[in-house]
């Protein structure tokens, strides 16, 4: 592993303990607990752990809402490759 390779992996590593700290410092700050009202009854949580499911429901509904294009973009590649491989 050379000097570069380990640059990068200790900014890595530097960029996740940096992100875990304003994790927690940001769960510390929005401790409060707030109602979640929804269609089958309450529930109480702190404000932190609803932002993060708010978050994480975002992400997902993302990433779902992708998948078909990616899966065009796939079989088109693969279309291509295929179609070029049986020129040459």
């Amino acid at each position: 592993m050379n000097t570069l390779q380990k640059i990068a992996k200790l900014v890595v590593y530097l960029v996740v303990l940096f992100v875990v700290v304003l994790g927690i410092s940001f769960a510390y700050l929005n401790a409060i607990n707030v109602p979640f009202n929804y269609y089958l009854g309450t529930v109480t949580l702190p404000l932190s752990i609803l932002l993060l499911f708010a978050l994480g429901l975002g992400i997902l509904f993302g990433f779902l809402s992708m998948l078909p294009l990616w899966f065009r973009w796939y079989f088109s590649e693969r279309k291509l490759k295929k179609l070029t491989n049986s020129h040459e």
